[in-house]
């Protein structure tokens, strides 16, 4: 974290203790459902624009290239709803609602839904800075942890959502 997030530790934004709020998760997800609305309209656009590219194969390569945003922008949706929902629901008892439990799953399933989009998408996709089995390989981490065993690394070992 040091050396990735060294400002983040600098500003003295970290704390041993959670601290996520209801509201904090709120803007997150709005934040999060904004980024999903905005690659819809960007593919939107793009589709509009595809009967006027005249290279097909540069205009598919386009298209791709913004669906493949939608998709992983709705699969960042549902891990951040996950997590942070997670986050919320380890400070204990009074924050373990039903309609907290129900965001977290929802947020597992949205991911997992998406990653096997990813896992199935009909075209190559050109390796990039993103690699999409990383976000599989976390996400079966986070999944894990929230509905099997808890977040041990983090002090939270046994706490998961059921």
């Amino acid at each position: 974290m040091r050396k990735d997030l060294a400002w983040v530790v600098d500003s003295a934004w970290l704390h041993p203790d959670e601290r996520m709020k209801p509201e904090m998760l709120g803007y997150i997800l709005t934040e999060k459902t904004y980024a999903v609305d905005l690659a819809g309209e960007m593919l939107a656009q793009v589709e509009r624009a595809l009967p006027q590219i005249a290279d097909s194969a540069l205009a598919q390569c386009l298209y791709h290239t913004f669906r493949r945003s939608v998709i992983f922008a709705r699969e960042r949706r549902g891990a951040a709803q996950a997590v942070y929902g997670y986050r919320l629901w380890s400070r204990g008892p009074a924050y373990r609602t039903a309609g907290l439990r129900d965001t977290i799953h929802a947020g597992l399933a949205e991911a997992a839904a998406r990653l096997d989009s990813i896992d199935r998408y009909p075209v190559h996709t050109p390796l990039g800075q993103w690699r999409w089995q990383r976000d599989r390989e976390a996400f079966l981490v986070y999944q894990q942890a929230i509905t099997e065993t808890g977040w041990e690394e983090v002090g939270l070992g046994g706490v998961v959502v059921k």
